[in-house]
Order: C-alpha cells, then sequence, then structure tokens
C-alpha cells in the first residue's frame, strides 16, 4: 500500500475515534471503513489491517480496548493537523450521506467555497515557493491589475477561499480567489519570512479584511436574548473571554483588530449585539444603523 494511503486510513481511524468518545466495536469501525471506501477498491477491513493501523496511530493518540470497544485513551494531535482533520471530516460526512441521495432535496447544504479556476495553481506555487503573477478584479472595479507576489497562505471565510500574498513592496495584501482571472507561476522562488505564522498573522483579525492602520485593541460587546447563548458556545475570535453575566445579557472582552468585517458582523446581529467599549466603534455601529434605517425608511 502507497504511503499516502497508509496516512489516510490512518487519518480515517484517529478522526472515526475522535467522534466516538464512547469508543466502537470493531464491526462498527469495519462498517465505516467500506462505507468511507478510501483507497477506492472497497475491501472490507481485516484484522490484521487494522491491528497494524492501530499500531501506527499509537504515537498520535493512545487507543484501548475496553469493555468490547475500541477508544481513544489519550491523544497527542498537534495543531497543524488541522488541514487533515478538516479533509478527514469531509470524507466521513461524504460517506454518510452517499447513502442518503434519495432524500437529497431534505439536506440542505451551504455552498462550497468557491475557489474560482485556480485553486490547484496556488497550492502548486505554495508547494514549490513560486513566485506568481496574477491578473485581478476588485469588485466594483471595472479594471484589472496584474500583480507579482509570493503565495504565502489561504484561508476561507464565508464560502469563499482567499489567497494571502506578500508583494514586491513588501507588503502583504489578501486576494479573492473568485476575483482572480489569470495565474502565470514564474521559475523565481521565494522564502518565507522566518518570523511568519499564518495563524498568528489573521489572529489580530476577524476575518480577512487586512487593515494594519486599526490598531489592536480591547473591545467588549454585550450579547442580549439568546444571542448570548450563541456567543458563549461559539467564539466568534480566538481571543473571546466571558466578563460578566447579567440579567439576559453577558459581556464578551476580545483584543482584535476592529475592520470592517468586525463592523459588518456587528451589524448583522442587529438589536442583540451593544457595543460597550471603544466608544469609536460603538459610534461608528450607530451610523452604520441610522445609514441602514435611512435607507430602508417608508415615505409616508
Amino acid at each position: 500500500m502507497k504511503k499516502d494511503s497508509i496516512r489516510t486510513n490512518n487519518d480515517f481511524l484517529i478522526n472515526l475515534l475522535q467522534r466516538n468518545k464512547n469508543g466502537l466495536t470493531f464491526n462498527q469501525i469495519a462498517n465505516e471503513w467500506q462505507r468511507a471506501n478510501l483507497n477506492g477498491d472497497n475491501k472490507p477491513l481485516t484484522k490484521a489491517t487494522f491491528k497494524r493501523r492501530l499500531a501506527d496511530i499509537q504515537s498520535v493518540c493512545q487507543v484501548k480496548y475496553v469493555n468490547r470497544v475500541y477508544k481513544i485513551i489519550s491523544e497527542q494531535i498537534p495543531d497543524n493537523n488541522r488541514l487533515r482533520e478538516w479533509g478527514m471530516n469531509v470524507l466521513a460526512i461524504e460517506a454518510k450521506l452517499r447513502d442518503c441521495e434519495d432524500m437529497s432535496d431534505r439536506i440542505l447544504l451551504e455552498p462550497f467555497p468557491s475557489a474560482g479556476d485556480f485553486l490547484d495553481h496556488i497550492l502548486l506555487a505554495m508547494k514549490d515557493f513560486s513566485i506568481i503573477n496574477i491578473v485581478y478584479r476588485e469588485y466594483g472595479s471595472f479594471t484589472s491589475t496584474e500583480v507579482t507576489i509570493e503565495p504565502y497562505c489561504l484561508k476561507t471565510y464565508h464560502n469563499r477561499w482567499y489567497l494571502l500574498g506578500r508583494c514586491q513592496n513588501a507588503e502583504f495584501h489578501i486576494y479573492c480567489l473568485d476575483r482572480i482571472e489569470h495565474i502565470g507561476i514564474t521559475a523565481n522562488k521565494f522564502s518565507i519570512l522566518s518570523t511568519f505564522d499564518a495563524k498568528e498573522y489573521f489572529s489580530e483579525y476577524y476575518a480577512v479584511r487586512l487593515d494594519n492602520d486599526v490598531p489592536i485593541q480591547r473591545v467588549i460587546l454585550r450579547a442580549h436574548e439568546n444571542e448570548r447563548f450563541i456567543l458563549d458556545r461559539q467564539k466568534i475570535h480566538e481571543s473571546q473571554k466571558l466578563r460578566y453575566e447579567g440579567d439576559g445579557y453577558y459581556d464578551f472582552e476580545y483584543r482584535l483588530r476592529p475592520t470592517f468585517d468586525f463592523v459588518s458582523y456587528l451589524e448583522s446581529q442587529g438589536r442583540f449585539i451593544e457595543v460597550i467599549e471603544p466608544l469609536w466603534l460603538r459610534k461608528e455601529l450607530l451610523r452604520v444603523h441610522r445609514e441602514a434605517m435611512e435607507r430602508n425608511k417608508i415615505a409616508e
């Protein structure tokens, strides 16, 4: 078996056991294995193959046979495994949905992130550290611009793919892949800055809108009614901390650059989110809501 297939099988087994904390019998694991059809041969999982895969993953997570089920006892999943985890989740969900095509009208999915026609080119350039030329047209613009960039990293947001590129002037810019009209991979190579960390870089922002002119600062939001429970369960930023539980509201603290994307998020929450500080952000949200009211007013 090829190394890539072995790693895929190991990842699938880890992901399967992670999602079933109470453990699975061998027969349950074998059924999920065959449903996923990882190797494309639809072969059943044998006990011998299972034991080999089980031995392979012990360095990542300790699996024991307890009360007739196999379960993870301890994990050592590295932070950089997010990509593999995402891919294995896709495989697992695909396996479940494959048996549900007769109910496709009852399972409503969001669109898959739009990558335009150039995702494979960008991935190749990133892998080979190749500088690329792109022809790019901003939203609302009638003209295209050709730029030369070093492709640093990819990020998804709101069903779109974005490329973070370092330009010739050493500044970073973000490019939406479905606005790219052409890509040319050059023979010139680049080296990623030793101080660059993709996760750390975007940790200053809510989403993908980059603006270093907006300083990093403390933001306190007051979430009212059911929105307070939603935010408590689903963080909108890694820095989120619950600071106070009031009567019908929670106060959350953040440390980030409150750029246009963040203001747009606050606007979308309507009356359920209140900006406590900073004052300028509270005024900006008020201005945006007043503008929305003006545009939607009904003539009497």
